[in-house]
């Protein structure tokens, strides 16, 4: 069974698991808070490096290491980190498709032209 759980979901829901802030978590593996929020939205990806060190610092058996850095570089294995008998997430539903976008035609009139000649500029101090 498939579960449609995100990298970034599952990592914030071991952190908060284990009592742990944002900020302990990247001090842990030496990276920055920015990064492990990136992650958490699903904004980045982390590296195999940094995977292999959130692995050993959220308490997972060594011998599921190999398929948490694969989870977490979307390379599958995310079957090993779901809960069994929990309900899949519902997919997000799909926007309606848009309607067909016919181009409209450009006016053919030209832009103005910039006045020819000597030209005067006035400038006051109006209050």
């Amino acid at each position: 069974m498939s579960f449609d759980l995100s990298f970034g979901r599952w990592l914030k829901r071991r952190r908060v698991e284990l009592d742990l802030t944002q900020a302990q978590l990247a001090q842990r593996i030496g990276y920055s808070l920015a990064t492990i929020r990136k992650i958490e939205s699903d904004e980045l990806r982390p590296s195999r490096q940094m995977a292999q060190k959130l692995a050993e610092q959220l308490d997972l058996p060594t011998e599921d290491h190999p398929a948490f850095v694969r989870f977490a570089r979307s390379e599958g294995g995310a079957d090993r980190f779901t809960q069994p008998g929990r309900a899949p997430t519902p997919p997000l539903p799909q926007p309606p498709p848009l309607p067909a976008v016919v181009p409209r035609p450009r006016p053919t009139t030209s832009a103005p032209q910039p006045p020819s000649g000597t030209v005067a500029f006035l400038f006051t101090d109006i209050e």
